[in-house]
């Protein structure tokens, strides 16, 4: 896409961020009608996604990045920081729409580039079994699953009764 441009996201890009969270949100609800995903799409929105600015943006060792093609937001990832050289991989969405056009891959590209610059040592993220080709993106950057577990109660993300997977990958200062 030759109009596509990555860059920090701003406290202007607030509402569209939430809106492309919530389709997201809706196209996986509408896919599995049988889990309850609204108190995981309250805890984001009121603890993170309508904070950008205090979650993200004005703390320097987290960041929000946004694709942008034609003056719409149509991607996201974030990374905040777990330790002081663990990073966790956050939010990574690309717009139905324009998805296999390699957005997340650049999106990905640019946080792992971003936490190196950081200093951090290693990236963890987690994602769950409704989204097999964010677990295919993850494993062609070459992170390794180190646990897969169902929850039968609510999980701090707040979705119970779903496979989630929790990948690892040190940052090898050297190979960059």
């Amino acid at each position: 896409m030759d109009n596509l441009l990555i860059r920090p996201a701003t406290t202007e890009d607030q509402t569209a961020v939430v809106e492309l969270f919530q389709s997201f949100m809706n196209e996986v609800a509408s896919q599995h009608p049988h889990v309850d995903f609204s108190p995981y799409i309250t805890n984001a929105l009121q603890v993170e996604l309508t904070k950008l600015d205090s979650y993200y943006i004005q703390n320097v060792q987290n960041e929000f990045l946004i694709a942008e093609l034609e003056a719409r937001v149509i991607g996201t990832v974030g990374f905040e920081e777990k330790s002081a050289h663990t990073a966790e991989i956050r939010r990574l969405m690309v717009s139905k729409k324009h998805r296999r056009n390699g957005i997340a891959t650049e999106l990905m590209s640019r946080a792992e580039s971003k936490c190196i610059e950081l200093g951090y040592k290693e990236i963890v993220l987690e994602t769950s079994e409704f989204q097999p080709a964010s677990i295919a993106l993850y494993e062609r950057f070459e992170y390794q699953q180190e646990l897969a577990l169902v929850s039968v109660t609510k999980a701090h993300k707040g979705v119970s009764d779903i496979k989630r997977f929790k990948f690892r990958k040190s940052i090898n200062l050297k190979d960059r």
